[in-house]
């Protein structure tokens, strides 16, 4: 039995039963404690008032490691095989009510345009209202702890969060934009754009973009004269387009403007080349076929809209598109004959 299974049964059955089953996998109380986020003193009273109730013993007294009566291991196994029962009858109740449920998401706002209307059009059946915000990743994720967002689509993973679950999207490489007046001698470097003339637009410092740039220049020893903060990627585009700057961006931030294809340059990032990962994520709480699907329409915009317009722009990134294998953290090249000659970082 994993976490994920634990967090399941937290849903269902008494914190009693959770405790003796997690006590089951670990034989620590200790690790128990850590692993439930409460203490040890509560994992023993909870499973002490179980034991009370049920009229038998289910863990020896006094041994280290802890060690599981013959009673107890039946229950455990009981217990598990409920489970599965429990957890197959509430997939398909939420299948048959789906169209009841609301559908309330948040999105980047460098993938609002791209990802919002095909995800309302394709899932209107799924869901009775929806609700749609954007914001930072970080706030997204304050949204999503407190309620009021089920998903979101995110350009950070939050890897220590133990309690979340994850769709790995798409990864795509960041890119250079100058406006189209600006010359600059190939290959393009750092240190000609230190001294291009123009400074650098940077990301505001809440946005993923912001800790990008800043760990890409502290490791590189990268130092630009800037005078822009922005949290908006329409207006770096914007100013990049009037020549306020050049700055480092994303291809599906650019996709949005055709209207700037004739006022900016689009050019490879001099090394390291870094790219951004997006992923879907949301509470193990939350309902998972819903998850799928939602997954599983970003794909289908990925392939059938999204990447012709990158490609229209940036024709040479083909190597460093990846998206969603089978399982849903796996990544697989979306143009595996195509050879990338550069090593991809990925902040």
């Amino acid at each position: 039995m994993n976490n994920d299974d634990l967090f399941q049964l937290r849903r269902f059955f008494q914190p009693g039963i959770v405790s003796f089953l997690n006590l089951c996998k670990t034989h620590s109380y200790t690790k128990t404690a850590n692993e439930l986020q409460t203490s040890q003193s509560s994992i023993s009273r909870a499973i002490s008032e179980l034991e009370k109730n049920l009229g038998f013993q289910l863990v020896e007294r006094d041994t280290r490691p802890v060690k599981i009566t013959p009673s107890g291991i039946l229950l455990q196994h009981a217990l598990l095989e409920c489970q599965n029962v429990i957890e197959n009858v509430v997939l398909t109740i939420h299948g048959e009510n789906a169209a009841h449920m609301p559908l309330r998401l948040g999105i980047i706002e460098s993938l609002l345009d791209c990802l919002a209307k095909p995800l309302l059009k394709n899932l209107k059946s799924d869901y009775s209202n929806a609700l749609v915000l954007t914001a930072v990743s970080t706030h997204l994720l304050k949204l999503l702890d407190d309620d009021r967002l089920d998903f979101i689509i995110s350009s950070k993973p939050f890897s220590h969060r133990k309690d979340l679950q994850r769709f790995f999207l798409f990864q795509e490489p960041s890119v250079l934009i100058t406006p189209k007046s600006l010359k600059l001698a190939e290959p393009v470097t750092w240190e000609r754009l230190k001294y291009c003339g123009l400074p650098q637009i940077s990301h505001d410092k809440d946005s993923s973009g912001a800790a990008m740039e800043e760990r890409l220049f502290s490791e590189n020893g990268l130092d630009f004269v800037h005078q822009l903060d922005v949290n908006s990627n329409t207006l770096i585009v914007e100013m990049v387009a009037e020549r306020f700057g050049w700055s480092l961006t994303r291809v599906t931030s650019l996709i949005r403007f055709p209207e700037f294809a004739d006022q900016i340059t689009v050019r490879q990032m001099p090394d390291p080349l870094v790219s951004r990962e997006i992923f879907l994520i949301y509470k193990k709480t939350a309902l998972t076929p819903m998850a799928e699907k939602i997954a599983s329409e970003i794909r289908h915009a990925i392939n059938d809209s999204i990447v012709p317009r990158m490609l229209d722009w940036t024709p040479w990134i083909k190597p460093y598109l990846f998206v969603q294998g089978e399982k849903p953290l796996e990544r697989v090249p979306l143009f595996p004959s195509e050879h990338a000659d550069r090593l991809i970082s990925v902040f």
